[in-house]
């Protein structure tokens, strides 16, 4: 695949285990092997944020939309030898259903995707799995170089009202942690009211009670990838040119 893509007028160089930057993009947007998934294109951030995340017989993504993170993680799992079972869940019918089209497709059969209201206390019934990932939805100020138009869009209280949802989906998102577990907060934002502030709540809640950080080294991060790492363990990825998008990610595990 790298020939045919280099062939077709893109540039191609590893920057880390399994990730390649591609430049000349506009040269094979519409390449097959772009428009059917079998490479992935997405924001290196993104691609840390799932990594980041430790792998478990049982793993959920909620906020899965179109499934890319579901995707990578599920490839992720079946080089180091794991057989996983994931389930992807989203409120959005039109993205479930291009997700799980995708995954069909590329013989991902231990994807496994559903409409779902992450707000919904009885989100999936009584299961519990090994590691849970929360994609919260977000300002995305940390997306501007790609998505400038926000600027004009967003109001202040935009970001308390995403804020206040997001704290929702993360305490909801805790209960289908197993003993043991794990717990991802991610968003692709630099807002401390949206991160550093939501998970600070979360873990002074009743429904964080169980939890405790675990801390995020920058060794587990490509070098490519710009940070600023809090005191709490947090990671705020900054977007850099050549790096990617800022990214932020807190790890927690369930005692």
């Amino acid at each position: 695949w790298e020939q045919q893509l280099t062939q077709a007028g893109a540039k191609i160089t590893p920057i880390g285990e399994n990730v390649v930057r591609i430049e000349g993009m506009q040269h094979i947007r519409q390449h097959p092997l772009i428009t059917s998934r079998v490479i992935l294109v997405t924001d290196l951030g993104a691609q840390s944020a799932v990594n980041l995340a430790p792998l478990g017989a049982r793993m959920l993504e909620v906020g899965c939309g179109r499934g890319t993170k579901t995707l990578i993680w599920a490839d992720r799992a079946r080089r180091e030898g794991m057989e996983a079972k994931l389930i992807g869940v989203d409120k959005s019918a039109h993205k479930i259903e291009h997700a799980q089209e995708d995954a069909d497709r590329l013989g991902f059969d231990e994807i496994g995707y559903q409409v779902a209201d992450a707000t919904d206390e009885t989100l999936l019934a009584e299961e519990t799995f090994d590691v849970v990932f929360v994609d919260a939805p977000c300002s995305g100020l940390g997306t501007l170089r790609r998505r400038s138009d926000k600027r004009l869009r967003l109001k202040p209280e935009d970001i308390d009202e995403l804020a206040d949802l997001s704290a929702t989906i993360l305490r909801t998102s805790a209960q289908k942690v197993r003993e043991g577990g794990t717990l991802l907060y991610a968003t692709c934002t630099m807002s401390r009211r949206e991160n550093d502030e939501v998970v600070a709540g979360f873990l002074a809640s009743v429904e964080g009670a169980d939890f405790q950080l675990d801390p995020i080294d920058e060794s587990e991060l490509p070098d490519a990838v710009s940070t600023i790492r809090s005191e709490h363990g947090f990671v705020q990825m900054q977007p850099i040119s050549g790096g990617g998008d800022g990214h932020f990610v807190a790890r927690l595990a369930r005692s």
